[in-house]
């Protein structure tokens, strides 16, 4: 209506959800958030996504590549530094001769916590903890599960806690990991970085772009594989290079250096707004898709 450049930010693989869609048929569901995502895409100038793996994800399903770029969200660095790891483990109740692996997000079934449950079972240690930070539909399924597997006392759930207080879990913490298969950028794994963590974590879009080979072990998404990756790096003598090589990895992710990348998004999106120039042509068969859609669901 106001005849601007429009800028879309790309943070949600969308049709991965699509299950929550349920008693729908999924695979439709699936499509019909493509299509929709794909005609709100031909009124934007610019897209912006959080990671090389999103960007090849756009083009290959919708042939779009000259108007996208890659900006990841930008970490606040400051929040995440000068966290003292003894004196926060001890204000934590944490036991000092015990190794603390954590992990963070939603207790959702596409985050694969019943995965990393698995993994940490299989790792030979009695002196390991989990900690899970987060909430979500599947934790009493989780809890059940840890449970079963003879673990629950060495699998913390943490619930919900201030976005303020993450840090000094993080910063408490020995080994950040990770099996979720649908970020778009690896947001809590960067944070995790900026304090110094290690990872192991399932090589997936968005992790994958966070981390480097010095800070970090990529395993596939197995129990097997996992468990693996966390003996290999926790048999490590000395973790210090990994810690050191986190940290500088997370900096490259600073706040500064993401708000100047958004500038040149912001110019560019004038440019094709200028020109005439959006991001997708729209599809000519879009009425006669939603009218299917629409037949489908029963609407």
């Amino acid at each position: 209506e106001l005849d601007l450049p429009l800028v879309y930010t790309y943070h949600t693989r969308y049709a991965d959800y699509s299950h929550y869609a349920e008693p729908l048929p999924k695979e439709s569901v699936r499509e019909f958030i493509d299509s929709w995502l794909g005609q709100f895409m031909s009124n934007c100038h610019h897209v912006v996504v959080p990671s090389e793996s999103i960007k090849q994800m756009l083009v290959e399903k919708y042939r779009v590549a000259k108007d996208v770029s890659v900006v990841p969200t930008g970490i606040d660095l400051d929040k995440f530094s000068d966290i003292n790891h003894e004196e926060t483990r001890r204000e934590l109740g944490w036991s000092d001769d015990k190794t603390y692996l954590v992990s963070i997000g939603r207790l959702a079934k596409e985050k694969s916590f019943d995965i990393l449950i698995k993994s940490f079972a299989k790792v030979d240690r009695d002196d390991l903890m989990l900690v899970i930070i987060g909430s979500g539909d599947e934790k009493e399924n989780l809890e059940e599960l840890a449970a079963e597997l003879g673990v629950a006392d060495r699998v913390i759930f943490t619930g919900l806690i201030p976005f303020g207080e993450v840090p000094r879990y993080l910063s408490a913490s020995d080994l950040f990991v990770f099996a979720s298969v649908t970020e778009t950028q690896g947001l809590v794994t960067l944070e995790a970085m900026a304090c110094g963590l290690p990872v192991v974590a399932v090589d997936a879009s968005g992790t994958r772009e966070a981390v480097d080979d010095g800070s970090s072990i990529l395993t596939d998404h197995d129990v097997d594989a996992m468990a693996a990756g966390i003996e290999k790096m926790l048999s490590c003598e000395d973790l210090g290079p990994y810690k050191r090589a986190a940290r500088k990895r997370a900096e490259s992710f600073g706040l500064l250096r993401q708000g100047e990348a958004m500038i040149e998004v912001y110019e560019k999106a004038r440019e094709a707004h200028a020109a005439k120039r959006k991001v997708l042509t729209p599809s000519e068969d879009h009425k006669d898709r939603w009218k299917e859609f629409i037949q489908i669901f029963g609407i």
